[in-house]
């Protein structure tokens, strides 16, 4: 008898299927049997496996670019390491030019924050200089101010990005590049990085007086000038368990409860 082993689709499959016994998928059609040739085309055109096991379909490989449209919802990020524009204010350093991810692009962020120093000098605009002192002479027009305003935020650019490209990027130390920064004179008279603050705090610390010496505190009662009752006073260490009840009874404890603890307890538990 000349057979030929069928291998069903599912491995698993136990059962008949066009007069063959399959077992866990596996079955054998006699070649000399009558049907046997009808059962054999059967089996080729239902994927069955013939002299072994079937061949599994790869799977189609799918594109969404052929099953959807691209949407975009909310409006695009654009990393500026990557994709500077001229009108980005404190860009990364160099932009557009090395790796977005290494070490020789930083963004220097704003002022005072990190992780870069502080950059010594004023902070501001002539814009803001100018409303801050309306009885200046010299008082700026809105389109001079303006002006100066831009050229202010220009050059406060052009020092953070320089700062940062010196400390984080060079590996300067943050004490030298200090040394660069204004001079002494241009500070103000304490020294400070912004002197405007200078004047801002002696007209806020003239204001207090004057409100303090408008409004003088009232005189406190005769019974809030009574010192307050001295506490008992604590033992030494050394004094008796004796002395220790006493004082720990004088804090509040219960009589009984502090006459059986030893002097290493009371002195744990109310000692200071």
């Amino acid at each position: 008898m000349a057979t030929k082993k069928i291998y069903a689709p599912n491995k698993d499959y136990s059962g008949s299927s066009a007069g063959v016994q399959f077992d866990k998928g596996v079955g054998e059609l006699d070649t000399k049997a009558e049907g046997s040739l009808a059962a054999y085309n059967y089996f080729q055109r239902a994927g069955y496996g013939i002299g072994k096991p079937p061949e599994p379909e790869a799977p189609e490989e799918l594109d969404a670019r052929d099953w959807a449209e691209p949407h975009v919802v909310g409006t695009p990020l654009r990393d500026a390491s990557v994709d500077p524009k001229p009108g980005d204010f404190l860009p990364p350093t160099n932009a557009g030019q090395a790796n977005p991810h290494g070490p020789l692009v930083v963004a220097p962020g704003l002022h005072a924050v990190g992780p870069k120093p502080i950059r010594p000098g004023t902070v501001g605009t002539a814009e803001g200089s100018a409303a801050a002192n309306p009885s200046n002479p010299n008082q700026l027009t809105p389109e001079e101010a303006a002006e100066l305003a831009h050229r202010d935020v220009q050059h406060q650019e052009r020092e953070e990005l320089a700062l940062t490209q010196a400390v984080l990027v060079e590996g300067q130390p943050a004490t030298t590049v200090a040394e660069g920064g204004p001079h002494v004179e241009d500070m103000g008279p304490l020294g400070l990085s912004d002197p405007g603050s200078v004047e801002a705090g002696q007209l806020a610390a003239a204001a207090v007086q004057a409100h303090e010496q408008a409004n003088p505190p009232a005189e406190p009662a005769a019974a809030d000038q009574a010192p307050a009752p001295a506490g008992p006073e604590q033992p030494s260490k050394g004094a008796s368990q004796k002395a220790w009840v006493e004082f720990a009874v004088a804090k509040g404890a219960n009589q009984d409860e502090a006459q059986d603890m030893t002097r290493a307890q009371l002195i744990e538990k109310f000692g200071s």
